[in-house]
């Protein structure tokens, strides 16, 4: 299992381990600065061509998955089954996890295709939300290239899963990715973030919608969240 720490800090901050370190995003990676944090996503879908690790994963440099025996310790945030501690805390996890390994997670891709953070529940439409709160033109986008195909919800990259599956979702996200691409810009939004990194935010939903129409056998994990890592 080979689990990458999203971080677009300059400095390495993660805790090396055996199955868990940085991936660390910059300007200048593929497919570009308007994507974000779905550069480490396509950065590694990109570098095992050969031998890739039999499980591979994506955590947020504030942002880590737990198995379900651990949230009773921490606080509760604002969505359900996710939890926040403070930086002491979270560097204890860090720690634990590049020097014991994450191998309690094993016990459940035995019987699940995808472990994945719980989902931000909307209660609308994925489409509607996003026409409200990023910009009505690239829903109207997304909408077109994925008819049919809506939420309720919103899944962070923040999973765990085989090669195979993380292979396929990337070889069926890579023509909408394209299609996407040129076609949203954000020109309609009042979001300075959404508009600087646009495609960031398209990925997202786009990965959300995937998701839920894949068929796959998903187990949604508890999300630890540090506020108070800058």
């Amino acid at each position: 299992m080979q689990i990458w720490v999203m971080d677009h800090r300059e400095a390495d901050h993660q805790p090396f381990g055996p199955t868990i370190q940085t991936w660390q995003i910059h300007d200048e990676e593929q497919p570009g600065p308007r994507y974000a944090d779905y550069c480490a996503l396509y950065g590694v879908w990109g570098a095992f061509t050969d031998e890739p690790p039999a499980f591979v994963g994506f955590f947020g440099y504030r942002k880590y998955l737990i198995w379900h025996n651990s949230p009773g310790i921490y606080d509760r945030t604002h969505n359900h089954n996710w939890w926040q501690c403070n930086e002491e805390d979270f560097n204890r996890l860090r720690r634990d996890y590049a020097k014991y390994g994450t191998s309690p997670f094993l016990r459940d891709l035995s019987t699940h295709d995808v472990l994945v953070a719980e989902p931000f529940y909307l209660g609308t439409s994925l489409i509607e939300d996003f026409a409200k709160s990023r910009s009505p033109h690239d829903a109207g986008v997304l909408a077109r290239a994925m008819p049919g195909w809506d939420s309720q919800k919103i899944y962070p990259y923040l999973f765990i899963t085989r090669w195979e599956v993380f292979s396929r979702a990337m070889r069926e996200l890579e023509p909408l990715r394209k299609q996407l691409d040129t076609a949203c810009t954000g020109y309609d939004s009042d979001n300075y973030e959404y508009k600087k990194r646009p495609m960031a935010y398209v990925m997202e939903r786009t990965w959300s919608l995937w998701l839920e129409h894949s068929k796959l056998s998903i187990k949604h994990m508890p999300l630890l969240h540090c506020w108070e890592k800058k």
